[in-house]
């Protein structure tokens, strides 16, 4: 390990930035392109914005499976890109195998059951038709997201995010575009409706991928690796999927615990589900950040244990990355929330020309904006715990409080027939803070000593 490497993980703010903000950008850039499509979706119909909802959250259920490998190559890249390149070579091309296997898998279930999935969650016959449609199409879009998520976590973990950002920047400038164009018929385009923002989806995210492959062909020397070394090996395909389950399986409890979530408001009415889908995908936007923070977290930890078992690190810097990822995250927070605490309703108009839906939205969306910092500390917190490969805590921490706390309280309101938004989002908030008290336990407990549980926290090659 060199000493421009141990310069890189001296644990500063200025470190920090530098990895968090291409990756901030970029998983911002996400949700903002979520937003415009939501807003367009908005100023369409009601019936599509509902239908969008049904249909994206289903959607997120299968890009959650993703999070795992992604991580999973981001962690063994960070480890061994300076002094083994050959290794984050091989565990990258396992991670774009892996996610593409998982990819065709849902496809292939979507292609024959999406019709009984979105009726699952809702029973407006109109928007189950409409909803159906949308999610087959845009399910093509995740080989190409596969991929991505597979280069993401090489690009991140050597310390390189902006190849990876200028590539999704496009692909979503070009999303954008087209989304508006296919949905309402502009640009010489034919109107398509609901079916033009999946379109642009597989179009644009086809064309962002096959960019990002072609510039990470030179620094991962892919054809030069498959050519001259050994078939890869399952004790390999075993260590990356050891890494990647708990993740995966923990961000897919989750997103279908957000579906049932989105499910049980989607009983109380369609402009509910319209409103609930509008708050969500707003505050992504502003949380957004917050995970970019959380990630870099994840590469500077993964690099302090590296540096501490090669004797050249401080077996605290650990509890210094945390210490400045959550002082950056909560005061992210706290500068951009008042924006929507004191312009609730005109931000609301912008994104719909629905007076129901707006009324529907207003209360609710501001109890969302207070729990964001509550979020904030989950995920500055879950993200560090990552980095010392504590995956499995973390999923039993959000499966519990999700599956035995958020939505049994939901769907006995539901039932007493006392539902509305505004209760069910305040459930939320107060599941938000049950997360950060139990993960910020577990992160104190385990570096009562810091030595310890950096000798042994290691998932070894």
């Amino acid at each position: 390990m060199n000493a421009d490497l141990a310069k890189v993980c001296e644990p500063t703010i200025k470190n920090l930035l530098k990895l968090a903000i291409p990756i901030a950008l970029g998983m911002a850039s996400l949700s903002i392109l979520g937003l415009i499509e939501t807003t367009i979706l908005g100023h369409y119909s009601q019936q599509a914005l509902a239908a969008n909802a049904s249909a994206s959250y289903l959607f997120f259920v299968f890009l959650s499976a993703f999070a795992g490998f992604a991580i999973a190559v981001q962690s063994q890249v960070a480890r061994h890109i300076e002094q083994t390149p050959e290794v984050a070579t091989r565990y990258t091309l396992i991670g774009l195998i892996q996610l593409t296997l998982v990819a065709l898998c849902f496809i292939v279930l979507v292609h024959f059951f999406s019709r009984e999935l979105i009726a699952a969650q809702i029973n407006d016959e109109r928007i189950v038709a409409l909803a159906s449609e949308f999610i087959r199409i845009k399910s093509w879009s995740l080989l190409p997201i596969a991929v991505l998520m597979a280069l993401r976590g090489f690009w991140h973990g050597s310390n390189r995010p902006k190849v990876f950002l200028f590539c999704l920047l496009f692909s979503h400038i070009v999303s954008a575009v087209l989304c508006y164009a296919l949905v309402f018929g502009k640009f010489g385009f034919p109107e398509y409706g609901l079916k033009g923002a999946a379109l642009a989806t597989l179009i644009s995210m086809s064309i962002g991928t096959t960019g990002l492959l072609i510039l990470t062909l030179k620094p991962l020397n892919l054809i030069r690796h498959i050519a001259a070394t050994a078939p890869l090996k399952r004790s390999e395909f075993k260590i990356a999927w050891l890494l990647a389950w708990p993740t995966s399986f923990q961000q897919v409890i989750f997103a279908i615990g957000t579906a049932v979530f989105m499910a049980i408001i989607a009983q109380t009415g369609v402009t509910e589900l319209a409103a609930a889908h509008i708050i969500i995908t707003l505050s992504l936007v502003l949380i957004l950040p917050v995970i970019g923070f959380g990630m870099s977290a994840t590469t500077f930890i993964s690099r302090t244990h590296t540096l501490f078992q090669q004797g050249k690190g401080d077996a605290s810097d650990s509890q210094k990355w945390y210490r400045i990822t959550l002082t950056l995250s909560l005061g992210t927070i706290l500068l951009v929330s008042p924006v929507l605490l004191f312009s609730t309703e005109p931000v609301l108009e912008i994104l719909t020309k629905e007076t129901d839906v707006i009324n529907a939205a207003y209360w609710p969306l501001i109890i969302l904006t207070v729990s964001l910092l509550f979020e904030a500390f989950t995920i500055s917190t879950k993200q560090s715990l990552y980095a010392l490969h504590q995956n499995k805590a973390v999923l039993r921490v959000l499966s519990m409080t999700q599956w035995f706390g958020l939505l049994p309280i939901m769907l006995a309101i539901h039932l007493s027939g006392y539902g509305s938004l505004e209760i069910y989002t305040l459930c939320h908030a107060c599941q938000r803070a049950i997360n950060g008290v139990c993960l910020y336990r577990i992160w104190k407990r385990e570096h009562a000593n810091p030595t310890q549980i950096l000798e042994t926290s290691d998932v070894t090659v």
